[in-house]
């Protein structure tokens, strides 16, 4: 044996060269069919990091460190370098400094086994070596398929699914003398045919191969789960791409394990038609039978991992997703999390704006970008936006070479949930082993779940802001209602909905004439520049035609009549008695997070509708010279039907919650004898403070109208027609009702409804509480 100093260079440069890593027991075992003839290659180093514990094993195994073996033995992974003609390097320590080593770009060509795979593939080559020379080789494959299914158990566990599927492809090219050949797989995540490995064909095309199940050759064979030997040309099957016209033979087996199609098995030849024969298809038939155990156990296995690892990252998600935080750091949180988990993977998250249809920055593992000037793409531009378009698939772009020590990969998978788009995950890999498909499937796997947690905290985020402005419309809105200088009003109504709406500027116009169509401006807010003011009123008139013809909220975005100063219209019209007799409009909404100007939504639309009831209410108090009970201090509830509808909503929640039931109902005064609005305001409002002496102290009553007023009555499903019962035989003999009731200069007209027997919303309680009936007091009481 030559020792570390011996030159390596002086040996025969064109015989290929075998390399062993670890002095251990798996390592060592294969000396003795490495050091005789065999189709591998030569064994010309062994590498261990303890030297001098290797030449003691070796001595004990009878190999003494003389002449007797013409080897190196070394402690340094360099030496692995200094080989030439090294062909194959057999790995036993699978440690991480070796894996890191073995990465190294001078010996990114040399082909890498573990002890197992090597022992495999010595008896496929030997198979080839009886084959080549005529010999009888029957007894050599069920020698080969022994060995197979002894190994079987500790392949899975001993090597990476990678190597794994490697070496079940690489036994099969080797047994038969393909020179191209893939394993195919189904696809568990959308049952087409994907190619984990394969040899002969470009790394980023494999990767994009989506075969349908019963598309062509491969797709047929899931199907059917027959073999298939084929020569000449191949027509119409499939084949991998630039490789079709020139395969002249081609065995195809499918591997079936407890009767499921796990995926098929190609060997090519491009030398010959005769290439492959019967006994070929046959000993890969059974080959594959036993290689289907590994791939099932490899799979499961693998899912096992990702399934361990999507748990974890789920419970990260759910936590980062329910912090207070603002959301773009909880994605770039998220992004963090990721960039752990994935060697070598910066992230970024997309997330899409509907409102300015463009894909927003929200959030990144970069430190640098996390505080940085907003970043927005808009559809279609770039990798990013082009998987932002419609039914666009992900995109998995890897090296097509090898240069350098770091494999690169770049991903961008779209965020979809319950049919919308949310944005996209990306990611750039720059690591040794570059993007693998067990990473690859976990990304795959993350960005679903991602778009479902970011929907559902969008959503809900998204319903409390609205409830919020909800609320602060309410409080806006009562003050409106109140005022009694007309002039205040008209400020108050553009400058309030200008701040809830969050837009620049607003304008009021009312019908100047009756019978007429044409609105005057009494109002505005915004509109100081004069070249806004041009531009927005411009357009304006188009809009507020528009939204008079329609009878609706109306918006227009980038009016190229307003550009560049005007880039988003609203109006709403405002009625009075069935009758248009105003319209509000609104001009350039504003973001609340950035200064960019985009267009009005559907919240502010339902917002603007809101608010625009209560600025009815406050004009036909106006006219009509009177104030609401409310605004005339009386201790009650809010005076509106809007504020009926959340309270009924609060309380449906509560009900819900500790079971129980509550009774909605309503009362509607019916003026028989004409009364002056000042007469009927004192009327209703002395019947109210008489009415809440009758009804318990945690019961609300609240005004709907000037006519109607609403009873929630909690806490019960006492039949409110009791309760109106009780209140009419008081009301008929009060000395200030009795008579008007008597004399039929007033009538009484009540509904109910019962949570949850009449239904469990508000419109579904409101509907049924207002089919009124009269409440007829002669005959209750006679």
């Amino acid at each position: 044996m030559k020792d570390g100093g011996a030159n390596i260079e002086a040996l025969d440069h064109h015989v290929p060269k075998v390399a062993v890593i670890g002095a251990d027991k798996d390592g060592l075992s294969l000396l003795p069919l490495l050091l005789k003839d065999n189709p591998l290659g030569k064994l010309a180093l062994i590498v261990d990091p303890n030297r001098e514990a290797m030449l003691f094993k070796l001595g004990e195994l009878g190999y003494r460190v003389s002449g007797q073996i013409d080897l190196k033995i070394s402690s340094d992974l360099e030496e692995l370098k200094r080989v030439a003609g090294l062909r194959v390097i057999i790995n036993s320590l699978q440690d991480e400094a070796t894996a890191a080593a073995l990465d190294d770009p001078a010996l990114r060509d040399v082909e890498k086994l573990s002890p197992l795979g090597a022992r495999l593939l010595l008896g496929a080559r030997n198979l080839v070596s009886v084959r080549a020379s005529g010999a009888p080789y029957v007894a050599r494959e069920a020698d080969l398929l022994a060995t197979l299914r002894e190994i079987t158990d500790a392949l899975h566990l001993s090597a990476s699914r990678e190597e794994l599927f490697s070496v079940v492809l690489r036994v099969a090219l080797e047994s038969l003398r393909g020179e191209r050949g893939s394993l195919m797989l189904v696809s568990r995540a959308d049952g087409r045919l994907t190619m984990p490995v394969a040899v002969g064909m470009d790394e980023e095309v494999r990767r994009k191969i989506r075969v349908p199940i019963g598309s062509g050759i491969a797709g047929r064979m899931v199907q059917e789960k027959k073999p298939l030997l084929i020569r000449g040309k191949i027509d119409g099957g499939f084949a991998p791409p630039g490789t079709r016209r020139d395969v002249k033979c081609a065995v195809c087996v499918p591997l079936v394990s407890g009767g499921e199609v796990l995926g098929v098995l190609n060997v090519n030849s491009h030398e010959s038609e005769d290439a492959f024969g019967e006994q070929d298809l046959n000993f890969l038939t059974n080959y594959a039978s036993i290689t289907a155990s590994i791939v099932r156990r490899a799979i499961e296995l693998d899912d096992m991992k990702l399934d361990s690892l999507k748990l974890d990252f789920l419970k990260d998600v759910e936590f980062f997703m329910s912090s207070t935080v603002p959301l773009r750091q909880r994605l770039g949180m998220i992004c963090g999390k990721l960039s752990g988990v994935v060697p070598g993977l910066t992230a970024f998250i997309y997330l899409y704006d509907d409102t300015k249809r463009k894909l927003e920055l929200g959030g990144s593992s970069v430190n640098g970008l996390k505080d940085a000037t907003p970043v927005s793409l808009a559809m279609g531009e770039g990798l990013e936006g082009s998987v932002a378009v419609e039914d666009a698939e992900e995109v998995v772009l890897v090296d097509r070479c090898c240069e350098g020590r770091f494999r690169r990969a770049y991903v961008s998978f779209p965020l979809r949930a319950k049919g919308r788009f949310l944005g996209t995950l990306n990611g750039q890999i720059s690591s040794v082993r570059g993007l693998t498909e067990f990473y690859e499937s976990f990304l795959r796997e993350a960005a679903s779940y991602l778009a479902d947690s970011v929907l559902r905290h969008l959503e809900e985020e998204r319903e409390a802001a609205r409830i919020q402005k909800l609320l602060s419309v309410d409080d806006i809105g009562i003050d409106i209602v109140s005022i009694r200088e007309p002039r205040e009003l008209m400020d108050k109504v553009t400058t309030a909905a200008a701040m809830l709406i969050g837009a620049e500027g607003a304008v009021l116009r009312l019908r100047k004439d009756a019978g007429k169509q044409r609105f005057q401006v009494v109002s505005s807010f915004g509109t100081d520049d004069r070249g806004v003011k041009e531009r927005f009123l411009a357009v304006e008139k188009d809009v507020v035609a528009e939204a008079v013809r329609r009878n609706e909220t109306t918006v227009c975005l980038d009016p190229e009549k307003g550009s560049p100063f005007i880039r988003s219209v609203m109006a709403r019209p405002i009625h009075q008695k069935g009758m248009i007799t105003g319209v509000l409009t609104l001009f350039n909404k504003v973001s609340e997070t950035t200064h960019d100007n985009y267009g009005f939504t559907a919240v502010d639309k339902s917002l603007l509708s809101r608010f625009a009831l209560y600025v009815e209410r406050a004009l036909s108090y106006l006219r009509q010279g009177t104030l609401s009970v409310a605004s005339e201090g009386r201790d009650l509830s809010q005076c509106r039907l809007l504020d009926v509808e959340r309270r009924v909503e609060e309380e449906v929640n509560r009900a819900k919650r500790f079971s129980r039931k509550f009774v909605l109902a309503t009362l509607r005064f019916s003026w028989i004898k004409e009364y002056r609005p000042e007469a009927k305001a004192e009327f209703v409002g002395k019947f109210i403070d008489f009415t809440r002496k009758k009804v318990r102290t945690f019961d609300q009553l609240l005004t709907l109208d000037e006519d109607t007023l609403a009873f929630l009555l909690l806490e019960t499903d006492e039949r409110a027609s009791r309760v109106f019962a009780t209140l009419a035989e008081a009301t008929s003999r009060h000395a200030d009702f009795g008579k008007a009731f008597a004399d039929g200069d007033v009538e009484l007209y009540y509904g109910y409804s019962i949570y949850p027997d009449s239904g469990d919303n508000f419109a579904d309680l409101f509907s049924r509480a207002s089919q009124r009936t009269k409440l007829d007091l002669e005959k209750v009481f006679r």
